[in-house]
């Protein structure tokens, strides 16, 4: 089972392998986007909020959320 730093590890590489889809995808991508990461490691889940420009990831903040 992965701990807590594993736990925001993850959820941090999902996040930004989504901004970098988008970016890819859309060079007129413009943030921020807010994603629930349903990871289920030690009954969390993680709030993602990634800011993006023109095809560049700016900024990711994570914080943790409780589960519902």
């Amino acid at each position: 089972m992965a701990g807590p730093l594993q736990s925001e590890e993850i959820a941090r590489a999902a996040a930004e392998g989504v901004a970098i889809a988008l970016s890819a995808r859309d060079a007129t991508f413009r943030g921020p986007i807010h994603i629930i990461c349903g990871i289920p490691v030690d009954g969390e889940l993680f709030e993602v909020t990634i800011g993006g420009e023109a095809g560049a990831l700016r900024s990711t903040e994570m914080k943790k959320r409780e589960s519902r």
